[in-house]
């Protein structure tokens, strides 16, 4: 109820006011700015929200689950969730291939476990870049270059 009545409360009342002001209007003009190229200025957000929209995505069903050994012995397991980023109409025949993906992911999986890069550190960028590196590499090699990305969307450590 208490919640409620700061809601209603500040509906009533009203909380600040924001004002936008004109960034132009406040700082001054750098040296030079008026003799800018065209080629300087800022990208136009249009064409870069079409870029970053000009993709398809192929979710891989069903986790990954990779052992983690140390002295033969398993000490934790891996769970990984990945999709595909891909050219736009090319999802439906990727679809196809998720037998041979998975198969060709697992094997990288096992060697990125093996090399000991699922240890304390696993979630580094660095350990992280290299395996997106080379998941993307085998799937390419499978599907071609309308496999624009592996994407990491769940990783987790279960274990010691």
């Amino acid at each position: 109820m208490g919640t409620g009545a700061g809601i209603g409360a500040a509906m009533v009342l009203g909380g600040p006011k924001e004002t936008k002001t004109d960034v132009a209007e406040t700082c001054p003009e750098p040296e030079g700015a008026g003799a800018a190229e065209p080629s300087a200025a800022p990208p136009n957000t249009a064409d870069i929200a079409a870029s970053e929209t000009d993709s398809e995505y192929v979710k891989i069903n069903n986790q990954f689950f990779v052992p983690v050994v140390d002295n033969e012995r398993v000490v934790a397991t891996v769970i990984l969730s990945l999709d595909l980023e891909v050219a736009p109409g090319t999802s439906d025949p990727i679809f196809t291939m998720i037998p041979r993906l998975r198969d060709a992911f697992l094997r990288v999986l096992f060697d990125h476990a093996n090399a000991g890069n699922f240890g304390v550190g696993y979630t580094e960028n660095a350990s992280l870049d290299l395996l997106r590196r080379n998941l993307l590499s085998v799937a390419q090699g499978i599907g071609g270059q309308t496999i624009r990305r592996v994407l990491i969307t769940e990783i987790a450590r279960q274990g010691a």
